[in-house]
């Protein structure tokens, strides 16, 4: 052959077996490919070494390559890299038709093709987020049972994420940041009972949003108005018809899961600055808020969750959010949820409004509120599962994302053994394919934590599997 007159028969399978120099997060994923050769995967055509595709364009096979390592449902298992080139001659009619038998083509069935979907969408996701700062207090383990839509907001530039904690194998929830922003942390706060703790995410000192579960006697502090600290916010500007709103009735004072001499009083974080319904003549949110929401959640013993729509610190020194959302259950609404949109400006007119005959200001303040989230519907937050897609506006701008991702692209099977420690320079991620410094080859299981420059992480050692040597 041509081919291999030029550079030799064992530099051609060099050259076909040799790694590529692509960068670290499109090529170390453990992956099955197209062409096989033997035993190894081809890289995928845009990792091919430069010198074997110059090669395979001077043989003109070029195209009929790419045809078949492009193939995303079938995979193509050569004998040997002069297999490969003959079946590839006789494509572009260099041998008779006939002339070389045909590769052993293994079609990737739907089920396997999902997981490997899954998988590229997991390596696209981790191309872009990784585990932020602050993460959930396990002082409170009941707040991964909180539903998915009633979660409040992760924080700019943070995403919800939801997969399979490696100890219980449960559903666990997770807060991943991205990484090429690095956006302000964001923290969570927990209270009252762990099994069934409410939720306060702030960030930059800015609350926004609660999820708010009543809580029993075990868990609470008492403390009256009259004995109230408001977490140590002043009254703020006279006129200003603002008030530093509880998130919770005072009888439903939470004890920090994390801090017991903590509670929602004390800690200014969890306090919301809202409008005042009593001094303005067209009625604002607080008074509403403790009646019509925080009444009725422990009157029920159901939670309720508020999201502060872009809140900005307002004269009383805390979130100031232009508009407040609440979502509470209600199995009589299409979506299982009573949402409800309200104004936290003080200009919406909730007064004098023609309301229908016997019906109370402040339930036609609710209904108007439903009103106003139809028009403008409930900000439901993202959570990113394994496997699934995310949506991230810039995401194809970042380095390391895939589009599309490579297919068949499907885990690494058949590993065995027993994970052992290693250390390894630079970030990794689950999943990856490292090689350490003793010269073995291993896919990382678990990542434990990183820090100046390297990795720790538990591994597992690939088997070798050496390309027969044909010539």
């Amino acid at each position: 052959m041509a081919l291999q007159r030029t550079i030799g028969n064992a530099a051609v399978g060099r050259l076909l077996h040799s790694r590529s120099s692509a960068p670290a997060a499109k090529s170390s994923v453990p992956v099955q490919r197209a062409v096989t050769v033997g035993t190894q995967a081809l890289p995928r055509s845009s990792a091919l070494l430069p010198a074997i595709k110059d090669l395979f364009q001077k043989e003109g096979v070029l195209a009929a390559f790419l045809t078949l390592n492009d193939d995303r449902t079938n995979i193509y298992i050569f004998e040997s890299p002069q297999h490969l080139l003959s079946y590839l001659h006789m494509q572009i009619g260099k041998v008779p038709n006939g002339s070389v038998k045909p590769p052993l083509v293994s079609r990737v069935p739907a089920t396997e093709m999902d997981t490997a979907h899954g998988f590229a969408q997991d390596v696209r996701f981790s191309a872009i987020y990784q585990p932020a700062t602050n993460q959930l207090p396990s002082t409170a383990q009941g707040v991964n049972n909180i539903p998915q839509p009633m979660l409040p907001p992760p924080g700019t530039g943070h995403y919800w994420h939801q997969g399979q904690t490696t100890q219980s194998g449960q559903p666990q929830y997770g807060l991943f940041a991205n990484q090429f922003l690095a956006p302000p942390p964001t923290l969570p706060l927990t209270f009252g009972d762990p099994n069934t703790p409410s939720l306060v995410m702030n960030q930059s000192n800015l609350n926004l949003g609660m999820y708010i579960h009543p809580s029993g006697p075990a868990y609470l502090e008492d403390v009256t108005r009259s004995t109230t600290t408001y977490g140590g916010i002043g009254l703020g500007p006279t006129g200003s018809n603002r008030v530093r709103g509880h998130p919770n009735r005072l009888k439903q004072n939470q004890i920090s899961t994390d801090d017991p001499n903590m509670t929602m009083d004390a800690d200014w974080r969890a306090y919301t600055d809202e409008s005042d319904s009593t001094k303005t003549g067209r009625g604002g949110m607080s008074t509403w808020r403790s009646n019509q929401i925080e009444a009725e959640s422990t009157k029920r013993w159901e939670p309720f969750t508020q999201v502060n729509a872009n809140p900005v610190i307002g004269p009383l020194g805390i979130a100031q959010p232009p508009q407040v959302y609440f979502r509470r259950p209600d199995a009589t609404q299409a979506s299982g949820y009573d949402d409800i949109l309200m104004d936290n400006t003080g200009t919406t007119d909730y007064i004098n409004v023609t309301r229908p005959p016997g019906v109370r200001q402040q339930a036609y303040q609710t209904q108007m509120g439903r009103q106003a989230a139809q028009v403008n519907p409930y900000p439901e937050p993202e959570v990113h599962e394994p496997g699934e897609d995310f949506d991230d506006p810039d995401k194809d701008t970042y380095p390391g994302y895939m589009t599309p991702p490579p297919t068949p692209f499907l885990a690494e099977s058949g590993l065995s053994g027993t994970p052992f420690p290693a250390s390894v320079p630079g970030r990794v991620r689950q999943g990856q394919r490292v090689t350490l410094a003793d010269g073995r080859e291993c896919q990382v299981i678990d990542v434990i934590a990183y820090n100046n420059g390297l990795t720790a992480c538990r591994v597992l050692e690939i088997p070798k599997t050496e390309w027969p040597n044909f010539f």
